[in-house]
């Protein structure tokens, strides 16, 4: 069993929708795109792009985004294989980044990280609850597996009200 943004290809799993599964664009708090005003894209690509690694669902996203705001533009980007560090290097300035608010929500909401708001942002996505296609559920992780999709993602951190 396994909660997952995007389920794979192989092996083949059973893939049930948990919940919204929203992505932002995060700055420091003090930076200057995170006014409340939508950035022009130049603004945004002049910035360093932190990014998860290749294949990730994340910098899938990410790079989509990129390519739909200003298509063929080229931008600096800085790569990074967990979403600790890229909090991190965000915080210490190091550039800006999309990730899930699922990840950032406490530093949004405690001041340490701010949000970019974009018209396109936040792109929702969803989390999903995973098994192997063939994998039978033991009794107690039928009943986990029944909870967690009967909360219909209740459990997950809210999207603060973006005016």
């Amino acid at each position: 069993m396994a909660i997952m943004g995007r389920p794979p290809r192989q092996p083949v799993v059973d893939a049930r929708p948990i919940g919204d599964h929203p992505h932002v664009f995060i700055a420091p708090p003090d930076h200057p795109l995170v006014t409340g005003q939508v950035p022009h894209p130049d603004d945004i690509l002049c910035e360093t792009i932190i990014a998860r690694e290749v294949g990730s669902g994340t910098r899938i996203l990410m790079s989509r985004y990129l390519d739909l705001i200003s298509p063929g533009a080229t931008y600096d980007l800085m790569e990074m294989d967990s979403n600790e560090t890229i909090k991190q290097a965000v915080k210490a300035g190091l550039g800006i980044s999309i990730i899930s608010y699922h990840t950032v929500f406490e530093e949004i909401e405690a001041g340490r990280l701010g949000m970019i708001r974009t018209q396109e942002f936040p792109i929702m996505r969803t989390w999903y609850l995973l098994k192997l296609q063939e994998h039978v559920y033991s009794g107690a992780a039928q009943v986990f597996s029944d909870f967690v999709l009967s909360q219909q993602g209740e459990f997950l951190p809210a999207l603060p009200k973006l005016d």
